[in-house]
């Protein structure tokens, strides 16, 4: 996920002209018509569709294959959960081969909600800064709290993955060998122990500064957009051809 974040916020599209807050609304109602699908046809369009805009935000395709992993993976797991539990079911028979339909159905159904919600990540999360997104949120609704606890997260999940880092490579400098051996794995839990309480200790460092800052619980952001023509129009295409494909998975 974070992969993602503020990498390709720089670029120009017309995904990153459009207004974080229509955007957000706009691609979070986009997520619920998603999830809200049943049948596989409206599925995979709205999968097209994901990727179309994910493709407008100049993110590399490969960057947004990565991704795809979990929803086949969710996929593969229900249909062989399906499959095995399953009674009664309708087959399709190739050959000597026999496949079950309704497994397949459910696994095709899941995998497709999942890989389009992932790639609909992409213009949701890439297309602006990580603080633009949090304060879209907090003006949507979302605490102050929970916006500063985001925002202080993502920048400081670099200087704990940094610090585990070199923890470990000087943990392994003085002889560390790590293994499935019991033996071998119980020093991990004092290194472990040890950089709970270095965070816990930054963090109140860090909570001490931000006060004597003059910090009242709220990170105060910039906010130089405002909301036009081309802003609605693109929340409406967005909007309209989701609940298109809502309309149809209903009726059909």
């Amino acid at each position: 996920m974070f992969a993602i974040i503020d990498h390709y916020a720089h670029k120009d599209s017309w995904l990153h002209r459009w207004h974080p807050l229509a955007k957000v609304i706009s691609l979070l109602a986009c997520v619920v018509m998603i999830v809200s699908l049943r049948q596989i046809g409206p599925l995979a369009l709205a999968l097209l569709g994901s990727w179309l805009l994910a493709l407008g935000t100049t993110v590399p395709a490969r960057a947004i294959l990565k991704r795809q992993k979990v929803a086949l993976l969710l996929g593969t797991a229900v249909l062989l959960v399906a499959w095995l539990t399953g009674r009664g079911q309708t087959h399709w028979q190739l050959g000597p081969l026999a496949v079950p339909v309704d497994p397949l159905r459910a696994a095709a159904t899941l995998a497709l909600k999942i890989s389009s919600v992932l790639v609909l990540t992409v213009p949701l999360l890439a297309t602006q800064p990580f603080f633009v997104f949090l304060e879209t949120l907090r003006r949507l609704g979302l605490p102050n709290r929970m916006v500063s606890m985001l925002l202080l997260m993502s920048r400081y999940n670099l200087v704990l993955a940094d610090r585990v880092q070199s923890t470990l490579r000087a943990a392994k400098m003085r002889g560390l060998r790590i293994s499935a051996s019991p033996a071998r794995l119980r020093p991990l839990g004092g290194l472990f122990g040890s950089m709970v309480l270095q965070s816990l200790e930054q963090a109140e460092r860090v909570d001490q500064a931000m006060r004597l800052r003059g910090f009242t619980g709220r990170i105060r952001t910039s906010w130089p957009y405002q909301l036009r023509p081309a802003d609605v129009a693109k929340s409406a295409a967005v909007l309209l051809g989701a609940a298109i494909l809502l309309a149809w998975d209903l009726w059909r």
